[in-house]
């Protein structure tokens, strides 16, 4: 008799794998999840809140760097050279970073008391209002020393003004709404000042 093979019709039998078949699916679950977590890693640190201690060191970044513009800013003298304008407008990025990094920490922090919120607001309005201001409002003084550079400086100036502006706005947001008021005029002080030197190189 002869003998014939036999055909497995049962649809619901589990059937092996191919080998490069299930490696190839393996790998690719195994990068899937790999890509997942750099994404879930990603996204968390653009929510999780930061706490006062961030917003203290981003103070004193800012602080820092308006040292090292004001330093740089009273080597602003005649014969003007080339180091010495370089060096300001070196020195006003970096300012312009350090603030740009303070206001996006502060748009993201959690939640500071009213008293925290003053006191990085006021430190930054000491920093600029009692550092930057008057070492530039001794050079509009000298016209003519002024009229070596005032066209490089201006737009300095005007990036400086928006970055400030954007850090105490989101610092200004952080304050419970009873202390808006007083905050708004910590943070006006300086603003004002940036605009009255603003005139003078325009």
């Amino acid at each position: 008799m002869a003998s014939f093979g036999t055909t497995d019709t049962n649809p619901f039998r589990e059937r092996a794998m191919p080998a490069p078949l299930a490696f190839n699916c393996i790998k690719g679950f195994t990068t899937g999840l790999s890509v997942l977590a750099i994404f879930v890693t990603t996204s968390l640190a653009h929510i999780v809140p930061l706490d006062y201690s961030t917003l203290q060191a981003d103070s004193k970044a800012v602080n820092n760097e308006c040292g090292v513009l004001q330093a740089a800013i009273e080597q602003l003298k005649a014969p003007l050279t080339g180091n010495a304008l370089l060096n300001v407008i070196a020195g006003s990025t970096n300012l312009c970073t350090a603030l740009n990094k303070f206001a996006n920490d502060a748009e993201i922090t959690g939640t500071i008391t009213d008293e925290e919120a003053l006191s990085l607001l006021a430190s930054i309005e000491i920093s600029i209002d009692n550092c930057i201001i008057p070492t530039l409002n001794k050079l509009t003084a000298d016209g003519a020393l002024l009229a070596n550079f005032k066209v490089e400086i201006e737009p300095q100036l005007k990036k400086l003004q928006t970055c400030y502006l954007s850090c105490a706005t989101n610092l200004i947001s952080a304050c419970p709404s009873a202390e808006k008021p007083k905050a708004s005029q910590l943070a006006a002080k300086p603003n004002s000042a940036l605009a009255a030197c603003l005139k003078a190189y325009a």
